[in-house]
């Protein structure tokens, strides 16, 4: 069943769903899958995405666009706990809009 949300004089408005990390399929992954099987069309937008290509399926293969907050610094020698994710290092200061 697919949704659409629409606005009153305004149309059908696009949808995006927003996931913090992709790096495993655990609980929140699975959860994620269940909304994207509503909203198939939707974007998915994430700060981080590490899932394999061959391990796609519950998000439908998308291409995950990434979301990199306006001020973030965010680096494995900063947090060595990410390491074992192999986080990337981000660093802007630039204005974005999602």
């Amino acid at each position: 069943m697919r949704h659409r949300i629409t606005i009153r004089g305004h149309g059908t408005v696009k949808t995006a769903i927003v996931h913090d990390w992709l790096v495993t399929y655990a609980g929140a992954e699975r959860a994620l899958e269940q909304i994207l099987s509503l909203y198939p069309e939707a974007d998915l937008y994430s700060l981080v995405d590490f899932i394999p290509q061959g391990q796609r399926a519950f998000i439908l293969d998308k291409k995950v666009k990434n979301v990199v907050p306006p001020v973030f610094s965010l680096c494995e020698e900063e947090i060595p706990e990410l390491s074992s994710i192999h986080a990337p290092c981000y660093r802007t200061v630039r204005p974005f809009s999602v």
